[in-house]
């Protein structure tokens, strides 16, 4: 667990790295965004998920009224909720929902907060247990947040809005799992952009099919892609390995 996570979670007050010292507070707000752009591609390795989290922490307490920031910090911590497992993924994503709940109220009709919103729903979710957060009406709570989402920007993170939507389908329990439903929003996804994730999840939803060639297909086209040339690289390594992973058990 980072020492940034057990700061925050005890109630310390956040602060600006050493870096932003010494810049005015508009300064310090403008330097963390920036940072933050470069970071989030570069958040699967070394400390850029945690110093992005601590200036935007930081930036948040200067202005929190900042659109911007309080999205870039509810995707960094979806970002550790779902590399988290346990209690841990719970807390992490109820931080992203909560940052994400907050951009919605600053612009609702921006695309990032409904997005955001939907996605650590889903991982708050699955931290809790999938069957339950049904029982409590998350599975509701997450459809009105990515049907938004949909409605503003279908396209918004390769196809994201689609994407969480067509995987919601698949992860549904029995009776309520609509493969069908999954297979024709994740198709759309991928026809925004073949990544790494739209292939991957279309892929495991055929395969939850039992349609193990179409599948196969997806999973080999997902394992050949170059992270360095994709939008999303730390994403493309991550569903890249999950598609090796699958392919292996076909």
């Amino acid at each position: 667990m980072s020492v940034f996570f057990l700061l925050f979670s005890l109630g310390g007050s956040p602060e600006f790295p050493p870096a932003l010292v010494g810049q005015s507070p508009e300064e310090q707000v403008v330097m963390a965004l920036k940072g933050a752009r470069k970071q989030w591609l570069n958040r699967d390795w070394g400390s850029h998920t945690d110093d992005a989290i601590a200036a935007l922490e930081g930036a948040k307490a200067t202005d929190p009224s900042n659109y911007k920031v309080r999205f870039n910090l509810a995707r960094f911590y979806y970002w550790q909720a779902i590399q988290s497992t346990g209690d841990a993924k719970g807390e992490w994503a109820k931080k992203a929902w909560d940052e994400a709940e907050e951009a919605k109220s600053l612009r609702p009709g921006a695309v990032e907060g409904w997005y955001w919103s939907a996605a650590a729903i889903g991982e708050y979710s699955k931290a809790m247990g999938i069957g339950t957060a049904v029982k409590d009406g998350l599975a509701d709570k997450f459809k009105s947040n990515a049907q938004k989402a949909i409605d503003i920007n279908h396209s918004h993170d390769e196809g994201g809005p689609l994407r969480a939507l067509g995987r919601f389908h698949s992860q549904l329990p029995w009776p309520l799992q609509d493969l069908d439903a999954s297979r024709g929003l994740l198709e759309k996804a991928n026809g925004v952009s073949r990544s790494a994730v739209n292939l991957y999840f279309l892929g495991d939803t055929e395969r939850m099919d039992d349609n193990t060639t179409t599948a196969k297909a997806l999973f080999e086209e997902c394992a050949a892609l170059d992270p360095a040339q994709s939008k999303d690289p730390p994403a493309t390594r991550r569903n890249k390995k999950l598609c090796e992973t699958a392919l292996k058990g076909l």
